[in-house]
């Protein structure tokens, strides 16, 4: 009973202490995307015996610039982003990013959209499926009614079988692949329903 109740309290104890060496920075941050951009963040993290920060659990950062906001919101673990993480982005069209991460690799399913708010009319979008940084399975990228490209990757994110590429309703691309090696593609008109060999 007392080696139990020891186990018990010791970890009691480590769990209190890592709770209480994780610190929240809430304040002015620098946007990635343009260096004189700043928006504001909040998230944990915890120092290591330098003093240098390690991010570790929730955050969430907002910039506006012109009549736009960004935001994104997600998950740090051992200063990687993890699991599910949202990006937007308004003005114009609003855009949606939402990504699943793993030791600060893409990590399951990934998608696009970007959306005319006036009229909720998607006008590209993007599905697609990671693994450890690379693309597996099935790949659809939508670009307005008309012009797509619609694939398939393995496991070893190589490509396989039928990928197709139609843009603008006019032309259609299909290409057949083995081991990410294309070894027949034609070209159609799709008005015409004429039909060429085509190179990848």
């Amino acid at each position: 009973k007392n080696c139990l109740l020891l186990v018990l309290v010791s970890l009691f104890c480590c769990t209190s202490i890592t709770a209480q060496t994780l610190k929240t920075y809430t304040g002015p941050y620098p946007d990635g995307r343009n260096p004189n951009w700043r928006g504001k963040a909040t998230y944990s993290y915890r120092e290591d015996e330098l003093g240098q920060r390690i991010y570790e659990g929730a955050c969430t950062y907002s910039s506006k610039y012109g009549m736009g906001l960004a935001t994104a919101k997600g998950q740090f673990k051992n200063d990687e982003k993890d699991g599910r993480w949202v990006y937007v982005s308004t003005g114009g069209y609003t855009r949606t990013i939402i990504a699943n991460y793993k030791n600060g690799l893409y990590d399951g399913a990934y998608s696009y959209e970007e959306k005319d708010p006036k009229t909720g009319r998607i006008n590209r979008s993007v599905k697609a499926t990671f693994r450890n940084g690379g693309l597996v399975g099935s790949l659809v990228y939508m670009n307005g009614s008309d012009t797509f490209v619609k694939g398939q990757y393995d496991d070893k994110c190589r490509k396989q079988g039928k990928w197709e590429h139609q843009y603008r309703g006019e032309v259609k691309y299909t290409y057949l692949f083995t081991d990410d090696v294309c070894t027949k593609g034609i070209k159609m008109n799709l008005q015409t329903g004429d039909v060429s060999e085509a190179s990848f």
